[in-house]
């Protein structure tokens, strides 16, 4: 029984069966008697009786038992004597906790879908009867084969296997298939490398030495720079360089690190500062500056590689540089043409604004430009950025709202803004914060006082933003828990999230604006929770108890891309709260789906349309594993390739006698799944538009839709071969 005192309802009973030579395995996991229950199929241990024979937590014998002393009769679901479901909670949290009311003994069914920790490559965990959520079998990824190096990606939720590289230069070994790399332990040697003259060796792996078509190395040494010109913008090669000096911000023993040198002419006529930037289209780049090319210890200043939505930037100001020539090291981890910018400007002292004591002063409604190169991290922040930041300050003399407007100048990087209270330097003086391509950041009627405004970025780059003042105004009726408006059971709503603040502070999606719902339950039910986001944005949903304390979340999921599912099985009557929140702000869809509490439904057998599991008119939690099923159907959404009767699929099926809007949720699965609903009576029936779904992403297959009466098969899949442990949840509503 959950924690927060979740009640239970009916478990379907399973009839027996004659066992197949398909179903073989499965009835020996059941053995030979025939139980009203079947274990859950993500684990091959029976989670049933106790050692000592007893089967509940209240320690009766099953009446179930053998005769001859051995317990393979025995349910494992059953426990002790009850008259109702108040009287079977047997402390475990992942159970589905009720009284069977025929046999006048408590049943606990698991519901497996608690248990997952949304961790892919840690396997499936289960919920044992005897002692709750325990692990899974994590992800084994290795295919056997010498020229892959295989791995379980979290991010992506798969399996991934990479061509063998040990030099790491981005070609594979040429003994593997799609390799061109005659010498992998060189990195720059390889069949995307060019042939480089006079050094005898086969740089291009073609078969050649120092061949005709060969480079002589462009600026490869402090004898042959790059002469850059201020403020022009010069295209370099590292083609056929080698790495051959050291900068504080380059790292050492990169595979594949090439270097070039360039130089700029600094007149003597006044002190100059010297700007750098450096792009690349692929790996990472890197620049530094010395007075003399080869001594590490005359470094002036070094700009590290960083990733924006331009590609790869280096950048750096080396400030009050000395007159003559100067060299430039130009670096990448990977062989490609880099665009160089250098400039000289008259000098200027380095900002001074680096604290919350020495912030510098600004004007509401007056633009402000920030340089965020080569300046020091010195406040915390919830949006954290991997450069440095800059403080202002400003003082109101009455209540406002306010707001901070910014954005990049050059499209280097994404601002980070953070309005901070006259505090300032604790993370818990800042009121709001926000990283985006044109971030906006709000505080609702805040009193005269002074606020601190720190700036950062996601790359070097220069921030432009200003500080606006509006009359102070009056929270949406939605902003946060307390006198939320309800939402209706199974109706969307539309949800405007222009003007509203971040409230719900220990949500799973921190610095984003949310709005709130009251939802309440007449009766023990299944939540679903639906947020469809606006294009591009990202958010989340959840579930609260009334006050939306920090210890008050029940459910809470954040994805990307949308639409954004939670749920949560057997909530008590009672008043609760929804909330959806977005990264920008966007307008939204909100719908919170409910059922009856309904016990899981384990699907066994199902292999066919024949033996299709039924779904009741309401819907059902259902749970099963296509690891030991065969493949009998096709899908119009798998990839193209495989066996034309794709992965190994269970079928389910939906008999609907008037109109429905049925949704079909399988988040929490364990594989990429296929789910594809059929339009019958025929076997498996006709795909439907747009009812053909792949989950490639964490919340897995999703599908939404308005079915006329009707026979419907829904075949639950895997996308490209794959199988495994599944969950899907379906709710049928007018």
């Amino acid at each position: 029984m959950h924690d927060d005192g979740f009640v239970f309802a009916t478990l379907p009973s399973v009839a027996c069966r004659t066992p197949t030579l398909i179903a073989a395995s499965v009835v020996a996991l059941l053995g030979a008697g025939c139980v009203e229950t079947v274990p859950s199929p993500f684990t091959d241990k029976d989670a049933g009786a106790d050692a000592d024979g007893s089967d509940g937590p209240l320690g009766e014998a099953s009446p179930e038992a053998s005769t001859d002393g051995s317990d393979s009769d025995v349910d494992p679901s059953l426990g002790g004597p009850c008259l109702d479901d108040l009287q079977c909670d047997d402390g475990i949290d992942c159970t589905f906790d009720r009284c069977d009311l025929t046999l006048e003994r408590c049943r606990y069914v698991a519901d497996d879908l608690i248990c997952q920790d949304g961790r892919y490559c840690n396997g499936s965990e289960v919920c044992d009867l005897q002692i709750g959520c325990v692990a899974g079998e994590p992800v084994t990824c290795s295919d056997i084969d010498p020229c892959t190096i295989d791995r379980c990606d979290e991010e992506t939720k798969e399996c991934v296997r990479e061509p063998r590289d040990a030099d790491g230069d981005g070609d594979p070994d040429w003994h593997c298939a799609g390799g061109g790399d005659c010498n992998d332990t060189e990195p720059l040697i390889s069949s995307l490398a060019s042939e480089v003259c006079v050094n005898s060796k086969d740089d291009d792996c073609d078969g050649e030495v120092d061949e005709e078509d060969c480079e002589y190395p462009q600026n490869d040494t402090c004898s042959d720079p790059l002469v850059l010109t201020s403020g022009e913008t010069t295209i370099a090669s590292v083609a056929g360089a080698k790495a051959d000096y050291a900068a504080s911000c380059i790292p050492s023993g990169t595979g594949g690190l090439r270097d070039i040198v360039a130089a700029i002419e600094v007149p003597d006529d006044i002190d100059y500062d010297l700007d750098v930037l450096v792009q690349g289209d692929l790996g990472g780049v890197y620049a530094a500056v010395a007075m003399q090319c080869g001594d590490p210890a005359t470094e002036l200043a070094c700009g590290a590689t960083a990733t924006g939505p331009l590609g790869t930037v280096a950048r750096f100001i080396a400030r009050k540089v000395p007159p003559g020539p100067l060299p430039i090291y130009l670096a990448s981890d990977y062989e490609q043409n880099i665009t160089v910018r250098a400039e000289l400007r008259p000098a200027q002292d380095p900002p001074g604004n680096e604290t919350c004591g020495t912030a510098a002063e600004l004007t509401p409604g007056e633009p402000v430009i920030a340089d965020i190169v080569g300046v020091e991290q010195d406040l915390g922040s919830n949006c954290a950025s991997a450069q440095g930041d800059l403080v202002y300050q400003f003082t109101t003399n009455e209540p406002h709202d306010i707001y901070v407007y910014g954005g990049s100048l050059d499209g280097l990087g994404y601002p980070v803004l953070s309005l901070r209270d006259a505090e300032c330097a604790k993370p818990e003086n800042e009121l709001a914060c926000k990283s985006s391509n044109s971030p906006v950041v709000f505080g609702r009627a805040l009193p005269a006082g002074t606020y601190f405004v720190s700036v950062s970025a996601t790359t070097p780059t220069s921030v432009q933003f200003r500080v606006e003042l509006e009359d102070p105004s009056d929270a949406p009726a939605d902003e946060d828990c307390d006198g939320a408006p309800a939402i209706e059971p199974n109706v969307t709503q539309i949800v405007t999230l222009q003007g509203h603040l971040d409230d719900l502070q220990y949500s799973c999606y921190p610095n984003a604006v949310d709005a709130v719902r009251s939802l309440t339950l007449s009766e023990a039910s299944d939540v679903l929770l639906l947020g469809n986001l606006s294009s591009g944005d990202e958010g989340s949903v959840s579930l609260w108890k009334p006050t939306c304390a920090p210890n008050e979340q029940l459910a809470c999921e954040y994805t990307t891309p949308s639409p954004v599912r939670a749920s949560l099985h057997n909530v008590l009557p009672g008043d609760y709260r929804v909330a959806i929140e977005t990264r920008y702000g966007n307008p939204t869809r909100l719908t919170a789906f409910t059922r009856p509490a309904t016990a899981p439904t384990y699907v066994v057998f199902a292999d066919t349309c024949d033996e299709a599991q039924s779904i009741p008119p309401l819907g059902g939690f259902f749970q099963g594993n296509t690891a030991n099923a065969s493949a009998q159907y096709g899908a119009g959404c798998d990839q193209a390739g495989g066996a034309p009767e794709g992965a190994a699929e269970q079928m389910l099926r939906l008999d609907l006698t008037e109109q429905k809007r049925v949704v079909f949720d399988m988040r929490g699965s364990g594989y990429r799944t296929l789910l594809n609903v059929r339009k019958g009576p025929s076997c498996p029936g006709t795909e439907i538009v747009g009812a053909c779904g792949v989950g490639y992403y964490t919340q897995r297959s999703f599908l939404d839709l308005r079915l006329d009466p009707g026979v419907y098969y829904v075949q639950v899949d895997g996308f490209f071969g794959e199988t495994g442990p599944w969950f899907l949840d379906v709710f049928v509503v007018d």
